[in-house]
């Protein structure tokens, strides 16, 4: 990806929403990528997470010029801790801060093919789940089909066009696959799925683009 004017900007992306941590980094075309479960792990090893996958692409936590952070729907405690990570880090470097809606980091390394629905979803607990139903457009850009929310999975499985292939992930996807899959011969539920590196920073590149008004043209 090629940003007019120079290079990509060295990126961090922070993601805490779920007992999950998520750790994105890039730079000079160099991706990379942590995660480690466990809630003790967002206040215990997070940094360690982030110095790792600085490090495989080259550059220590001074070197970054933006920072992206998961700002739910999710848990509200890993909310906080993913965001005031991120705030202290954009302040301490004074570089920008960008927020990532967490259903949409992890659509966006599902998104491979034109026409599919994508849904992600995460355990709200109380018969409930965090999730935003998605399909594919061109150039495998995400068009939302359900605003990311709080829902009961019924309903948000009732928007599923049953005739389109649909990928689910999530650990709220696993725990109500029944209710997402009944009578659907077209879904693919993926088991234990985590976002891969380069397409959460690729969204979050594009959005900050989108959102700075900075930078007008993107090529891969």
């Amino acid at each position: 990806m090629k940003i007019r004017g120079g290079s990509p900007l060295r990126t961090l992306l922070i993601e805490c929403v779920t007992d999950t941590a998520f750790i994105a980094a890039h730079s000079a075309g160099r991706y990379a990528h942590r995660h480690a479960q466990g809630k003790a792990t967002h206040s215990t090893k997070l940094f360690s997470l982030i110095e790792e996958s600085l490090a495989e692409c080259g550059i220590t936590v001074r070197d970054v010029e933006l920072i992206c952070a998961g700002i739910g729907p999710g848990s509200f405690t890993g909310i906080r801790i993913g965001l005031t990570t991120a705030r202290m880090l954009a302040q301490v470097l004074s570089v920008p801060l960008v927020g990532l809606k967490s259903t949409e980091i992890y659509a966006a390394s599902l998104a491979k093919n034109p026409g599919e629905q994508i849904l992600a979803a995460f355990d709200a607990k109380k018969g409930r789940v965090f999730g935003g139903l998605y399909i594919v457009g061109e150039g495998n850009i995400l068009n939302e089909i359900v605003t990311p929310g709080d829902y009961y999975p019924e309903e948000l499985a009732s928007h599923i066009d049953s005739t389109a292939r649909t990928v689910i992930a999530g650990d709220g996807a696993e725990r109500y696959r029944e209710v997402f899959s009944k009578g659907n011969q077209h879904i693919e539920i993926i088991e234990g799925f985590m976002p891969d590196g380069k397409s959460a920073i690729d969204l979050a590149l594009r959005t900050y683009a989108a959102d700075s008004g900075s930078f007008t043209d993107i090529e891969k």
